[in-house]
């Protein structure tokens, strides 16, 4: 039997798609990591930003100008968290958004901050401490937006390790016979 020259560049392309989907989905779709580890660096930087601000009104303490009046100090402070809370809503990608996990609670726990640091009763020392809980959320969206882009097991779909395993361990090949 002969074959022609055009059956090798069939065979490889045949060879070619079963390789594919013989890979994981992890490793077929970086596409689906990358926008969750762009978003994890967006977190970072934002988060930095806001501890910035945090420190500064920490540090600020400065009194109430006018009866009422929230100072310069906690106003900034109280725009810098809007601004994280923004930053969080616009660049989350749509894997990590829903109605539970970290970006939910993450968005519950600024929707709560942002209400507290708008009473013009609130003592500065209780913004700060709601803005730092707000960075906390902020932290902990961060490292399961950088767990998604490294296509971490629960990110990729895999199945959780059987019990007494010990998921930090290193992989190793089965001996070969």
């Amino acid at each position: 039997m002969r074959v022609g020259p055009g059956w090798t560049a069939a065979a490889r392309g045949a060879l070619a798609a079963l390789l594919l989907a013989a890979t994981p989905a992890a490793a077929q779709s970086p596409a689906v990591t990358a926008p969750s580890a762009a978003y994890a660096t967006q977190l970072r930087d934002t988060e930095a930003r806001l501890g910035r601000a945090i420190e500064q009104a920490a540090g600020g303490g400065a009194g109430r100008t006018q009866a009422g009046a929230m100072p310069p100090g906690q106003q900034q402070l109280m725009d810098a968290t809007q601004a994280a809370w923004q930053a969080m809503q616009n660049g989350a990608p749509d894997a990590l958004r829903g109605a539970t996990g970290p970006y939910a609670d993450a968005d519950r726990t600024f929707r709560r901050v942002v209400e507290t640091m708008r009473v013009g009763s609130t003592p500065p020392d209780a913004a700060v401490a709601a803005a730092r809980e707000a960075q906390a959320a902020l932290g902990r969206l961060r490292e399961a937006a950088a767990q998604a882009g490294r296509g971490g097991a629960e990110a990729a779909g895999a199945a959780a390790p059987s019990p007494g395993t010990d998921s930090r361990a290193p992989l190793q090949e089965p001996p070969r016979r």
